[in-house]
């Protein structure tokens, strides 16, 4: 019987917790600091993360002063596919760019939205790619709602939630033909 009485006064110290805010206590005087400090030694120390932070805004910058592409001709209907938000609209420029330099004919950049690519970051694109197709995050939806309706695969589209990395995979290639 003392194990069940445990139990009970466990839960009991359980709801005290909770009412009292222990566990955003926990997060905010334990948790955080020793994942920022895990965070900051993976990266290389302090300074490492200064000299990354301080790179990633020269290329934000150098992308806001890029001029336009000038597409090569003809155009093959050759695509490639990023997936590219906000955070890192301007790694995807960089790339679709770096390849069109390179290539003697016209690439279409399809650029699918995770979410976070507003009217701003969408313009800052195009200036610098006339031609690049936007396929928003509502039409990724649908298409999801149409393809993978969440009662037929509940697991996949919870998992493509947690997971980014999945979107890159089914996003991109849900009612696709052709190359990719």
């Amino acid at each position: 019987m003392a194990p069940f009485r445990a139990r009970g006064e466990l839960s009991g110290f359980r709801s005290f917790a909770r009412q009292m805010g222990f566990g955003k206590a926990a997060l905010y005087l334990y948790h955080r600091p020793k994942d920022l400090l895990r965070l900051c030694l993976e990266e290389g120390g302090p300074y490492q993360q200064w000299r990354t932070e301080q790179g990633r805004r020269a290329m934000l910058d150098a992308a806001l002063r890029s001029p336009p592409l000038h597409a090569a001709e003809p155009d093959r209907g050759a695509r490639i596919a990023f997936l590219s938000g906000s955070r890192y609209w301007y790694q995807t420029v960089f790339c679709f760019a770096s390849l069109q330099i390179h290539v003697p004919f016209r690439i279409t950049p399809l650029i699918f939205d995770d979410g976070s690519l507003d009217n701003t970051v969408r313009a800052a694109i195009s200036r610098v790619i006339p031609w690049a197709l936007f396929t928003s995050a509502n039409d990724i939806e649908v298409k999801l709602d149409r393809a993978l309706p969440a009662n037929g695969f509940p697991r996949l589209r919870s998992r493509r939630r947690e997971y980014p990395h999945l979107r890159k995979l089914i996003d991109i290639h849900l009612g696709a033909s052709g190359w990719n």
